[in-house]
């Protein structure tokens, strides 16, 4: 999903398609969600689509890595010498 939502909304969309695939499966099935989002007044440049998808990439992974079953949140920061999260 893309757009603009608060981290808020973002983690509450997010947080409620990973309790809709959990429902009513014989055999269980469960999701780990990456997020990621960037506050446009802290950030000196737009991300790129390729940042966006790296970082919300990496969110998932730590979502996996913490216990699967999850959503994290990723967070762009400024980009003037700073990496992605």
């Amino acid at each position: 999903m893309v757009g603009r939502l608060s981290v808020t909304q973002a983690q509450a969309a997010a947080e409620s398609f990973r309790q809709a695939v959990a429902a009513d499966h014989i055999i269980p099935v469960t999701i780990s969600i990456g997020i990621a989002v960037f506050d446009p007044a802290e950030t000196t440049t737009r991300p790129t689509p390729e940042e966006l998808v790296q970082c919300a990439d990496s969110a998932m992974y730590q979502a996996k890595s913490d216990g699967g079953d999850r959503v994290v949140v990723g967070e762009l920061i400024s980009r003037a010498g700073a990496e992605p999260a």
